[in-house]
Parts: C-alpha cells; sequence; structure tokens
C-alpha cells in the first residue's frame, strides 16, 4: 500500500481516473492491528485494478479530518474522482471485499 498524504489526495483520488481505496488506522489501535493482514491480502487480490492507500491518522491528522476518519479502522472508496463510499470501525474480510468489488 502506498502512504497517502494530505498534499496527495487531490491528486491521488479527486483526480486520477479509475477506483482507488484509502485505509486510516493508529499505530497502536488493536483493531488496526487485527484488520491489517487481509487488508494487505485484499490489496493483492485486486492491485491491477485498484489503487490502495493508507494513511496513519495521527500522521495525517488534518487528511483524517477532511475525510472523517475519526474511528479507525476507517476506509474511503473512490472512483474517477468521487467519493463512492466510507465505512467506520472494524469490518470483516468478506464486508471489505464486497465494498471493493463494488467499485469495480
Amino acid at each position: 500500500m502506498r502512504r497517502l498524504t494530505e498534499e496527495m489526495f487531490e491528486r491521488e483520488i479527486l483526480q486520477t481516473p479509475g477506483a482507488a481505496a484509502v485505509w486510516f488506522y493508529e499505530r497502536l489501535c488493536p483493531k488496526c492491528a487485527m484488520t491489517r493482514p487481509f487488508v494487505e491480502e485484499i490489496e493483492k487480490k485486486y492491485k491491477k485494478k485498484i489503487r490502495f492507500f493508507e494513511a496513519e491518522i495521527s500522521e495525517e491528522p488534518a487528511l483524517a479530518a477532511r475525510c472523517g476518519a475519526d474511528i479507525v479502522p476507517a476506509f474511503l472508496f473512490a472512483r474517477d474522482g468521487r467519493i463512492r463510499g466510507f465505512m467506520k470501525g472494524a469490518v470483516g474480510e468478506g464486508t471489505l471485499e464486497k465494498r471493493i468489488r463494488e467499485l469495480l
């Protein structure tokens, strides 16, 4: 996953065609740690179809606030410059993969 910063958000998410997913997390968050393995697996499975990014909220507080990531883990989904969805809190692998497939 590529790191996403506030400075990159406009260019990478809102101006680049195609699908993108952003995972917001906190380094010391137990739910984030449990989520990471299946987020990485889903990224491997769909990496040719969707661009995956990660943003650690304490490193990118302005980006987290801009995107409403006040609870972690959180996921933002975008396609062709438009935000298509957002999920907050711990989710299962199946739920996350379903949302990823909806972007295609």
